[in-house]
């Protein structure tokens, strides 16, 4: 399973979208791309309408030791939402990543920063992370990305990109 790159040019095929209300989570060729043709968009499609994102990948981590998880994101002039507290179940109206080694218990590991308007690169070290709550990868280890906001874009939003498990590129 390891490395797993996803530039998100061939699609959303190892990934599931979930979330509540208005919920626009989409491949688009909007707002620029960091890299090739198409990012994933995670925003409302209708302004003052609340709306929570989550993308959602599995991957086969059981045994894996050294895993970095890189991804590039941009924001919209999206408001910060923070995580509550960890663990939590379902989902969370939040701005940030998330790990679950079961897929019912969630751990947050990174809350995106205010004030990001150009791509940037963001670097997790899963291991640390997951040794924080005591965890241990599984062979159907959840990772999601998380956004939570009331408007449309270009009001609110965030673009992921060029995201990698395992090696950071």
């Amino acid at each position: 399973n390891l490395p797993f790159v996803e530039d998100f040019e061939g699609g959303l095929g190892d990934w599931t979208v979930s979330g509540t209300g208005t919920t626009r989570t989409e491949l688009t060729s909007e707002f620029g791309p960091r890299s090739g043709s198409r990012h994933v968009l995670l925003s409302s499609t209708t302004n003052q309408s609340e709306a929570r994102n989550e993308l959602t990948v599995v991957a086969d981590l059981a045994g894996e030791q050294n895993v970095k998880l890189s991804f590039w994101a941009r924001e919209l002039n999206d408001e910060r939402h923070t995580s509550p507290a960890s663990p939590y179940q379902g989902g969370a109206n939040f701005d940030g990543v998330s790990v679950s080694p079961d897929g019912i218990n969630w751990y947050t590991i990174f809350e995106f920063p205010a004030g990001f308007p150009d791509y940037t690169q963001f670097i997790i070290d899963l291991d640390a992370e997951i040794a924080r709550y005591g965890l241990s990868y599984t062979d159907e280890f959840h990772l999601r990305i998380s956004q939570f906001d009331n408007s449309a874009p270009p009001t609110d939003g965030i673009l992921i990109d060029d995201f990698s498990l395992g090696t950071v590129t």
